[in-house]
């Protein structure tokens, strides 16, 4: 295999210079390309792209719901740094539900929308880990089929598929995130070179701004401190790699920061359900049995752990990879050592975070800490740390080589050495081999599936639409409105979220909508169809002028942070915006720019007469943290290029 290289000049002729491919790169691109063929078989059914068939879990919407900012980027371009759709509207890029600020995210919704932008996503997170695991395995030195196999059981780990049970699609992308900020970790560990600094740096960002949260803090307490093993020389004296993890956590903070000056920002104003019991969490002596349990029943069951709820617990690989970890012990190479220390140290810090007994420690100290109420994700980022161990073992065991002399003839016919090299071990581990990544794969299918669901719910949603834009509000509770409220462009109210503005009221509803029996004589009776009956709340209006006693309701038309208001001949008084008030928003009156009151909702004074009025969100945090972004793009480019001088 060649590349074919500029020509160079050489007088009036062009010589073209053929440069070979090196067959290690090759390798290793066939192989990336195997993992790659591996996700669409295992994610096949996210093939569908059929936006009335979503992937399972019933928290899916919600899981999803922050990534409709991105599908007005077209529209309006810097209005998506305010997400107007829910409970009065919050700052866009603060948000830690989903992952609105990660790459891929970003991609796969603006070519494919939400829906089948999360398919590619959930794929494209599959196929992230498995080349997370193929880098670590890679990187400890074992050959072409212990990196793949262990790829393999990565992509069909527990910790990823049993995520899907209520459609956490932003734990999953940050599990398989934070797998590849372990695989760089390992890597600039061991290599201790200025590229690794800077793949470090990159995938720690993506970690960073890869949602939920959870998948960071154990990050943070699992990984990071055994990390200091590798500053380290072999004789165990400080060395500079120091300044290489520096290098790199100064560059994930930088490129993180459209995300982190945002969150940062808005941080204070964010409140969080607290749960300082941990009541979520499981017994540290069970945890490990959550690798080897692959009855799903177990999983909605209280044996062994607190809740019925499956995907808080899974973690599921099974009795192979975890038995050839314990014999991957045996032959783990000496140059490894401190790798196999900074494993072991990880696991156990990981396993011991998931049980929350530190946590349980501090929460009277601070008990914010009680905001990390599900500890038990933490405990799938151990898997690559094991499935690290596996492939000690694998490979190991296909090293092992029994030597059987062979009689010869006096006059061979064919050329024979007098020792053949058998290996009937390795012959041997390709049956439990198969039969893991079956396993596996068989146990996580059980949720990575898409389900149907009713056109009847965009078209009740839709008939919901209003002229003038109005809050509306689904007392049927059900996560699965919001998918087809948001894709017919309705702003949500009273739905639930798992962060909340402190000390804020949310909007009352103009359209309020229920599952149960309506009279079909009500005034107030919109629509019903077999879905849903739809309710018109008297008295309630998204923007309005409060004049004395006298309400004079206005027209509106908003999208994130673009909010135009007319209002029809009135007097004197206060225009009010049900949206949330935050420092970035401004107000002109017709062209003339006015001031806005100190209150919750966006409200200015109006003289009488007729007059538009015009409202935009600009802020600071977003353009500061763009900047340290793009500072952080910078310096990886002139980081690497620097290393390659």
């Amino acid at each position: 295999m060649y590349n074919c290289v500029m020509p160079e000049s050489r007088g009036k002729h062009a010589i073209f210079r053929i440069k070979p491919i090196n067959s290690h790169r090759l390798r290793a691109m066939i192989e990336i390309l195997v993992i790659f063929i591996w996700v669409l078989f295992v994610g096949k059914n996210y093939l569908n792209f059929d936006h009335t068939f979503w992937p399972y879990g019933r928290e899916f919407g919600l899981a999803v719901r922050a990534h409709y900012i991105w599908t007005d980027l077209f529209k309006c371009g810097t209005c998506i740094f305010w997400n107007g759709t829910v409970s009065g509207g919050a700052p866009a890029f603060a948000e830690l539900q989903g992952a609105v600020l990660h790459p891929v995210v970003i991609i796969t919704t603006l070519l494919a929308g939400v829906v089948n932008g999360s398919k590619l996503v959930i794929l494209f997170s599959l196929f992230i880990a498995g080349l997370a695991q193929w880098w670590l395995a890679k990187r400890l030195g074992v050959g072409s089929l212990a990196r793949l196999w262990t790829a393999g059981m990565a992509v069909v780990g527990g910790h990823l598929a049993g995520r899907m049970e209520l459609g956490l699609v932003g734990v999953v992308l940050s599990t398989a995130s934070c797998s590849l900020a372990i695989a760089a970790a390992v890597d600039l560990g061991i290599t201790g070179r200025r590229r690794s600094a800077v793949l470090l740096g990159i995938t720690l960002a993506l970690a960073i701004v890869s949602g939920q949260g959870y998948m960071q803090i154990a990050f943070l307490i699992g990984v990071v401190p055994p990390l200091v093993l590798f500053l380290f020389d072999d004789n165990w004296h400080f060395s500079k790699a120091w300044k290489e993890f520096l290098l790199a956590g100064l560059l994930a903070i930088l490129l993180a920061g459209v995300f982190l000056i945002p969150l940062i920002h808005f941080l204070p104003n964010i409140e969080k359900a607290h749960d300082p019991a941990f009541g979520a969490a499981q017994p540290l002596v069970y945890i490990p049995l959550n690798l080897v349990i692959s009855d799903v029943s177990y999983y909605f069951t209280e044996v062994l752990k607190p809740l019925p709820y499956a995907n808080l617990y899974i973690a599921y690989l099974g009795w192979i990879p975890i038995l050839l970890g314990i014999v991957g012990v045996k032959f783990i190479p000496h140059k490894f050592s401190r790798v196999f220390i900074f494993i072991i140290v990880s696991i156990g810090l990981l396993y011991l975070a998931t049980s929350a007994i530190p946590f349980k420690w501090l929460v009277p100290i601070s008990p914010a800490i009680g905001t990390i109420r599900f500890t038990t994700f933490f405990a799938g980022l151990a898997n690559p740390l094991i499935l690290c161990l596996s492939a000690w073992g694998l490979q190991g065991l296909l090293n092992v080589k029994i030597s059987q002399p062979v009689p010869t003839n006096k006059k061979p016919q064919f050329k024979l050495n007098n020792v053949i090299n058998l290996n009937p071990i390795a012959l041997l581990l390709f049956v439990p081999m198969f039969f893991a990544l079956k396993s596996a794969y068989q146990f996580g299918q059980n949720w990575l599936y898409l389900i149907p669901n009713s056109k009847l719910l965009w078209e009740s949603t839709e008939m919901m639409r209003t002229e003038s834009t109005q809050w509306t509000s689904f007392q049927s509770g059900g996560h699965y409105w919001n998918i087809p409220a948001l894709d017919n462009g309705l702003k949500l109210t009273n739905v639930f979220s798992t962060q909340i503005w402190k000390n804020r009221d949310i909007p009352p509803a103009y359209l309020d909508s229920s599952q149960e029996s309506v009279d079909l004589k009500n005034p107030d009776l919109m629509f019903s169809n077999p879905e849903i009956a739809v309710l018109r709340i008297p008295g309630v209006t998204y923007a309005y002028i409060l004049a004395g006693q006298k309400i004079v309701e206005c027209r509106a038309n908003g999208t994130g942070g673009v909010i135009d208001v007319t209002c029809p001949e009135s007097p004197e008084g206060t225009l009010m915006v049900m949206e949330n008030n935050w420092q970035g928003w401004r107000a002109w009156q017709d062209k003339d720019p006015t001031p806005l009151h100190d209150s919750q909702w966006l409200s200015v004074l109006t003289p009488a007469g007729t007059h538009n009025y015009f409202f935009r969100y600009r802020p600071w945090d977003v353009w500061v943290g763009l900047g340290f972004t793009l500072l952080g793009v910078a310096g990886c480019i002139f980081f690497w290029r620097k290393a390659r001088d």
